[in-house]
């Protein structure tokens, strides 16, 4: 009495993929209008309980990134509430968490300013700790953010999720960001972002104008910081290590990195490479090289095989419409590390457009992918529709795609992280779904995923 609604409670467990029949007792009624006596509804269980581990607040979550080695598996994000183990402490908090094999929580801490503060990457030492670089924008009173620049930051973190230390970009005006980071385990972290207005004294020349720098591990003290830029629009930052040293940078541009200042002639970007000598902190001759190709393309990753051979993949574009490029297809090259020449190149898709943001290069030669795949619109309640994409991963043996695995939520998700476990070899897979998968409840708005895939069939364990 009193209640507008009852929850029913089965005396014994429910079965999988069963259709079962809930009918109301001649004594129940409603408080008003028809009585209910007799009645009964049908529902049927989910066929499978999904190992995906679905996890975040009770507001907005996304995953930016996951780390996966012989210290545990790391994931970092950004939430506008609090997870389960953590506290929050302003608007928009970053996040780090460390899970076990199956994707279970261990320990989650929550860290950054008042005001907005967003993970964008991670990397992690040998011995847990770990480093995380995304934007902060601090001055906010109340709801209402202050006029002020928004700053790349990096924050070095204790194998315990304890922040330990904090630097921040000195930008100036405009806006900056640091949304990728990778250790050598020898000491050294590189970071690349982009920005508009100044930094560190130093202007755009275009819409928005690239950066790479080094920091101490330690002490996170900045040794070197280079800018790259057009006239036209930069972004990417993708960056990876050779066996010798070498560092390699893959940035986007609709302009041209050997004219600057010349104008865009399209609003596609190109893939440019950048190789640096780092004993002597400059370009090596010959370098940056462009990706071939008329199309557009962005970089979701690269990196070296235990041979020494140099990959780079993401997604590669159609035709440039009103609505946005058409026919976005999955693409990897092969390149010599020595003078930038492509040596094989292999391009994959579905008739569904589909978008690759990150990349991970496996000793034997086999590429990971993961992203989004668009799918067909779906039905709100008011008749408009909306536009659903799922979960999206694929893997490369050149000259081909072994296996390609969507993870379908109940409305939409992205793949925003990817590594191998180094213990089972399971492929691990983060990123970010709104509605939840098999036998789960959403925790509310966007929320983190964890999965594991078989690594020879993707398939999820």
């Amino acid at each position: 009495a009193g209640a507008d609604h009852a929850i029913l409670i089965p005396t014994n467990p429910l079965q999988l993929n069963m259709q079962y029949t809930v009918k109301l007792l001649p004594t129940i009624k409603s408080f008003v209008g028809p009585a209910y006596a007799g009645s009964q509804t049908s529902f049927t269980t989910a066929k499978s309980i999904s190992s995906t581990v679905l996890f975040g607040s009770d507001a907005d979550d996304v995953v930016a990134a996951v780390v996966a080695n012989a210290s545990g598996t790391y994931v970092v994000g950004g939430t506008f509430g609090a997870l389960k183990s953590a506290t929050s402490v302003g608007q928009l908090d970053m996040f780090l968490s460390k899970r076990d094999a199956q994707g279970n929580e261990i320990w989650s801490t929550q860290f950054g300013t008042a005001g907005y503060d967003s993970a964008r990457g991670l990397a992690v030492d040998s011995d847990g700790t770990s480093y995380v670089v995304g934007v902060s924008d601090p001055n906010v009173t109340g709801n209402v953010v202050a006029a002020s620049p928004q700053s790349g930051v990096l924050y070095k973190l204790s194998p315990t999720g304890k922040v330990i230390k904090t630097v921040g970009l000195n930008t100036t005006s405009g806006y900056s960001t640091i949304e990728n980071i990778i250790s050598d385990g020898a000491g050294s972290l590189y970071v690349s972002g982009f920005f508009d207005g100044e930094l560190e004294d130093r202007k755009s020349q275009g819409v928005l104008d690239v950066f790479i720098a080094k920091y101490d591990a330690a002490t996170l003290a900045r040794s070197w910081l280079e800018v790259k830029g057009t006239v036209g629009f930069e972004g990417g930052g993708r960056m990876a290590l050779s066996q010798n040293g070498t560092l390699y940078w893959a940035v986007s541009t609709d302009g041209d990195f050997n004219a600057p200042s010349k104008k865009p002639m399209t609003f596609m970007s190109k893939v440019w490479i950048y190789k640096f000598d780092l004993a002597t902190k400059s370009v090596v001759t010959g370098w940056p090289i462009q990706l071939s190709g008329e199309q557009g393309r962005s970089a979701a990753g690269m990196g070296f095989d235990s041979a020494g051979d140099f990959y780079v993949g993401g997604t590669v574009y159609g035709d440039q419409t009103f609505f946005g490029p058409t026919d976005t297809d999955g693409f990897v090259v092969k390149l010599n590390a020595q003078t930038g020449a492509e040596v094989e190149t292999v391009r994959w898709g579905t008739q569904e457009p589909e978008e690759y943001v990150t990349m991970l290069v496996q000793p034997d030669g086999s590429m990971l992918l993961g992203g989004w795949l668009w799918g067909m619109s779906a039905p709100r309640p008011d008749g408009s529709s909306q536009s659903i994409n799922s979960a999206h991963i694929t893997k490369i043996r050149l000259p081909a795609a072994v296996w390609t695995t969507q993870i379908r939520s109940k409305e939409s998700g992205e793949v925003s992280g990817l590594a191998v476990s180094p213990s089972s070899g399971e492929v691990i897979v983060v990123g970010t779904a709104r509605g939840g998968f098999d036998g789960q409840t959403t925790q509310g708005g966007g929320d983190g995923f964890f999965t594991r895939l078989d690594p020879n069939e993707g398939k999820v364990k």
